[in-house]
């Protein structure tokens, strides 16, 4: 998955109150919701199996390995969608190193989502927002 760099929106589209949201941010049902409450469960448990098999030093078990549409966490199935989903709150980070097969690893802001899933919203309403942001999206002022 490649990410674009979005321009950022005007005056008067901010103005408009018309806000563009890229369809790779988790949203729920189209709207500007939070993450579903499911979606969240599903999300953390994979961020906790990631941490668990990294603390066991099963590395390569703390990796999501994804062919096409189909993810795998270890021996165990997740769905793309998820995956999709950690992506959009930047959780984990993609280290593939070909095109055939995408490798993602947990990373701190999905560290932080285990700690606190409020951090998960915060990160996807910085993205909306544009700007900079730390892991946890709190915005950061220069």
């Amino acid at each position: 998955m490649q990410f674009r760099i979005l321009p950022p929106p005007t005056m008067a589209a901010m103005d408009s109150g018309v806000r563009h949201v890229p369809e790779w941010l988790p949203h729920g049902d189209g709207d500007m919701d939070a993450l579903r409450p499911k979606d969240m469960e599903k999300m953390l448990s994979v961020l906790r199996a990631m941490i668990q098999a990294e603390e066991t030093g099963e590395y390569e078990d703390a990796e999501i390995v994804c062919s096409g549409r189909e993810c795998w966490l270890g021996l165990d199935k997740v769905a793309s969608r998820t995956v999709d989903r950690l992506l959009g709150c930047m959780a984990i980070s993609d280290i593939s190193d070909d095109r055939r097969t995408q490798r993602y690893v947990i990373n701190g802001t999905g560290r932080a989502i285990v700690e606190d899933p409020s951090v998960a919203d915060a990160v996807v309403e910085a993205l909306r927002r544009g700007g900079a942001f730390d892991e946890r999206g709190r915005p950061i002022i220069d």
